[in-house]
């Protein structure tokens, strides 16, 4: 994905939050929603530039809602799945006939999968034509178990996760980071 003229949208946004390294391998396996420059540009006038200019906080939250810990095909989808995402928000999945829809936490932006299963030697990317952002600042910041959905395998996996994008990890109390 990284090298696709379709992302350099993508990529600015990641290098200029400080997420490229952490996202790249040896870490992972993560499956990442990659929404193309056209989704970028698709979105309300001012809104990538506020972004931008919040590297550290507005865009990283935004960018980390779309990477979900542990590699996860177009065939592990199904209709109404919960998928907690590096920023602690949830991603809700829509299937209708043969298309799948990836929702944000109050469904109000719902992002067509254009392209799944784009292999990466540190997960899996799927293509989506809308950016997807948290419904509010406070979702955003909301912890979710680790493994709620069964994506994640181990304790080790959420921890080695969260240091690689310098999150602080708890295993106590329903092991939340």
């Amino acid at each position: 994905v990284a090298s696709a003229p379709e992302f350099t949208t993508l990529v600015t946004a990641v290098t200029n939050a400080g997420l490229g390294p952490a996202l790249s391998a040896p870490n992972g396996p993560y499956t990442v929603f990659a929404p193309t420059n056209a989704a970028f540009n698709a979105l309300p006038a001012g809104t990538l530039d506020s972004l931008l200019a919040d590297p550290y906080g507005a865009l990283a939250d935004v960018l980390k809602y779309h990477v979900v810990v542990g590699q996860v095909l177009s065939t592990e989808l199904y209709n109404g799945q919960a998928i907690p995402t590096l920023n602690g928000a949830t991603l809700y999945v829509e299937i209708v006939g043969r298309s799948v829809y990836i929702q944000n936490n109050d469904r109000s932006v719902r992002a067509r999968v254009a392209t799944p299963d784009v292999l990466a030697s540190n997960g899996v990317a799927h293509v989506i034509e809308s950016v997807l952002v948290p419904a509010s600042a406070t979702a955003v910041r909301q912890t979710q178990p680790c493994s709620e959905n069964g994506l994640i395998a181990s304790e080790a996996e959420c921890q080695q996760a969260a240091a690689a994008l310098g999150l602080t990890y708890a295993s106590d109390a329903g092991s939340e980071w």
